[in-house]
């Protein structure tokens, strides 16, 4: 890789070698970029074994590439393995930011993008079942734990694997209920780590904004297919409010989850970036 012309940003240097994910980052530049990556890494909250599991390497590896020390070189398919495994866009460990872009007051800013809010739904249920991890390595399937936990925290929401009621489900996975519950309350109260922006609400939230009652709109149509086939407004209400603080106008989640009960949810500096 050739090295950056004086001028231009660093991000353009990289942008050169797209083509080639073979092509080496100059030794002077991969100096620079250990500190900053290690910086960044702190501001996640994550810890080495969590990056360098991402990035497919040993942590004594990660170590030595944050103390600017390459005993290979470090190619552009790497750093762009290591930027995703930090939730960076390409190009921003050779221009890093003052501070990670996908965290803002100690809090994950996480974009969760699908077609309907029931999809939404496994997609938050699975980031807090992993407090954030599974974001570092999308395409990894989840553990049998957080497979679990995910699911339990869909089912509060009426969109789980299961349709029974949560003390079955809590024996299906060779838990107890009090178990089930108390793993449900500890994922409602680490959403304060993070700052969830889902499009498909903000699209069903406008309809109320336009003056369309919640009940009109899905009796309707017009809200259906955001919600998904299986999601009740009622639910779809009780995970905003809980979740995301929002409320969705006609739409009372009072009796959706009747019976239960969670802590008020609590800002998790350890945990958070701005992923779709």
């Amino acid at each position: 890789m050739r090295c950056r012309t004086p001028g231009l940003p660093a991000a353009d240097a990289a942008d050169r070698a797209d083509g080639d994910p073979q092509s080496r980052i100059p030794t002077a530049r991969c100096r620079e970029i250990g500190p900053h990556a290690r910086r960044l890494r702190s501001e996640l909250g994550l810890c080495v074994a969590e990056v360098a599991r991402a990035c497919q390497v040993s942590d004594s590896t990660l170590l030595q590439w944050e103390q600017g020390t390459f005993p290979k070189a470090l190619t552009v398919a790497r750093l762009r393995t290591w930027e995703r495994a930090l939730l960076l866009a390409p190009g921003q460990l050779l221009a890093p930011p003052a501070s990670h872009p996908g965290v803002r007051d100690g809090r994950w800013r996480v974009t969760v993008s699908t077609e309907t809010l029931e999809a939404a739904i496994h997609r938050v249920a699975a980031c807090l079942a992993t407090r954030g991890r599974n974001l570092l390595q999308p395409e990894q399937p989840l553990d049998g734990r957080a497979r679990r936990d995910a699911d339990l925290l869909a089912h509060r929401y009426g969109v789980g694997a299961h349709r029974w009621p949560l003390a079955d489900v809590a024996v299906s996975y060779g838990i107890s209920p009090s178990h089930a519950r108390l793993t449900v309350a500890r994922m409602v109260a680490r959403s304060g780590g993070f700052a969830f922006r889902i499009p498909v609400l903000d699209a069903m939230l406008e309809v109320g904004a336009g003056g369309f009652s919640f009940s009109t709109a899905v009796a309707d149509g017009r809200m259906r297919d955001l919600l998904g086939p299986s999601l009740s407004r009622e639910r779809a209400a009780a995970f905003a409010g809980e979740l995301l603080s929002r409320r969705i106008t006609g739409a009372d989640p009072g009796m959706s989850i009747a019976g239960t009960s969670v802590p008020t949810k609590a800002a998790n500096a350890s945990l958070v970036a701005d992923v779709v």
